[in-house]
């Protein structure tokens, strides 16, 4: 998309640099870009395939949430304790739902039977449910952001602390002074190997994100990195909305006069 925007030139003033500063001030052509990008996706899929578990480990959807209806049922024991503490007496409120909400009343009764195996009921199922397809995949995707935004960030901070890292491998990815979407996965094999794919691995692994959920994890945090190296500012980006490190803000990291090597970096 941006590339078609680039090419186009469909927002002239959008623009952060003119077409011709993009020419003249970056010291990497097009053609190693690309040839950088497409190295990392091919060492991203073998990994991705060596490192998944594969659909027949899968447990089915029906079984965990039946697991998370076991849990609710082994926890029904906490519930007339916390309603006595406010003064309910769930017993009797059990027995005025009997008729009308059996589901509800075993729920206030706090039977924890689990032996029988009974079909969940109309509230266990809802809760066990809302767990499975929205607390924990909430709590994994925190778990992902926190893990693999803190390796991105320490990582590159200390690349621009130390004079050595950044000479010998993050400078290859600041030799594109004007960025550009594209370019935003240009770097040197190693650091790219080490910031991106081992830090996702790791975000993904920890957080035990299904196949689906690391898809989303990952498209969104390409369409993030892209987004700060796309050089425009465009009205109609959300990503450009919600938090101030975008692309006027990154495109002053990677100027030439910019902060390279810094005992506080302030603006990584």
């Amino acid at each position: 998309m941006y590339y078609f925007i680039d090419k186009w030139d469909t927002f002239p003033d959008y623009r952060i640099h003119t077409p011709a500063e993009i020419t003249s001030r970056n010291q990497v052509p097009l053609s190693d870009v690309i040839t950088c990008v497409a190295i990392q996706h091919a060492w991203q899929v073998v990994l991705g395939i060596l490192l998944s578990n594969g659909p027949g480990f899968r447990r089915s959807e029906e079984y965990e949430i039946f697991n998370w209806v076991l849990c609710l049922r082994q926890m029904r024991g906490i519930i007339p304790i916390a309603l006595a503490l406010i003064g309910f007496d769930s017993g009797n409120i059990a027995k005025k739902l009997g008729s009308t909400s059996p589901s509800m009343a075993n729920l206030l009764r706090g039977t924890t039977q689990l032996d029988t195996f009974e079909p969940p009921g109309k509230y266990e199922n809802m809760v066990a449910s809302s767990i499975y397809h929205v607390f924990v995949p909430m709590c994994q995707f925190l778990i992902a952001i926190f893990i693999g935004d803190s390796w991105q960030y320490w990582a590159h901070r200390i690349s621009h602390q130390n004079a050595w890292l950044y000479k010998n491998l993050h400078s290859v990815h600041h030799q594109n002074h004007v960025p550009y979407a594209l370019g935003a996965w240009y770097a040197h094999l190693g650091e790219a190997f080490v910031w991106d794919t081992i830090g996702t691995s790791l975000a993904l692994y920890c957080s035990q994100l299904t196949l689906r959920q690391s898809m989303w994890f990952t498209t969104l945090s390409v369409l993030k990195s892209v987004d700060d190296h796309c050089g425009y500012k465009l009205w109609f980006n959300p990503l450009q909305w919600y938090n101030g490190q975008n692309a006027a803000y990154h495109d002053i990291h990677h100027q030439s006069w910019g902060m390279k090597v810094s005992a506080n970096p302030c603006t990584v």
